[in-house]
């Protein structure tokens, strides 16, 4: 990471990183299989945690309480790796190359919401789903960058007392 911030995550070499921590270029590719899952190593947690509350609804809960309590167990995973996942974000949000990967997690994301806000039969799931991601990832945005502790899960949450108003 210090190699990316300094120099730019595109002018730094797999085989420059390895150098840096003091492995092989064939240990690097062991655990990485491309050099953006260095920065994108835990995202999996992410989407595992996503999938595993969204798959398992409460007895009668909306697809709305659902995706928000989907996404409050995210925003408590990011809480617990933000000394980690603060320098990443801030690479991410600066590097074309590294942005790409970011949408994926977007569509990833919007699909989820999508398919339990039909759950309900909401009308327009897909302009409320691309509003939430919006709104989602504003609230850590805002967090990442604020230098004075923030609690992200009352962010996530307000989110939702907004979609919930309209």
């Amino acid at each position: 990471m210090r190699q990316f911030a300094k120099r730019g995550y595109d002018n730094v070499s797999v085989a420059e990183i390895c150098a840096d921590v003091g492995v092989s270029a064939r240990s690097f590719f062991r655990y990485f299989p491309i050099k953006d899952a260095v920065v994108y190593h835990d995202v999996e947690i992410y989407r595992d945690t996503f999938t595993s509350v969204a798959s398992h609804p409460k007895p009668g809960e909306s697809g709305l309480a659902t995706v928000k309590r989907a996404s409050l167990a995210v925003a408590a995973e990011v809480e617990a790796r933000i000394e980690d996942l603060r320098p990443r974000l801030a690479l991410i949000r600066s590097q074309p190359a590294l942005l790409s990967k970011w949408a994926e997690l977007d569509t990833f994301w919007h699909a989820g919401i999508v398919a339990l806000l039909k759950k309900d039969k909401v009308a327009d799931p897909d302009i409320i789903a691309g509003a939430m991601v919006g709104a989602i990832n504003a609230a850590l945005s805002g967090y990442v960058a604020s230098p004075r502790p923030l609690d992200l899960r009352r962010r996530v949450d307000r989110v939702f007392q907004v979609v919930r108003g309209v």
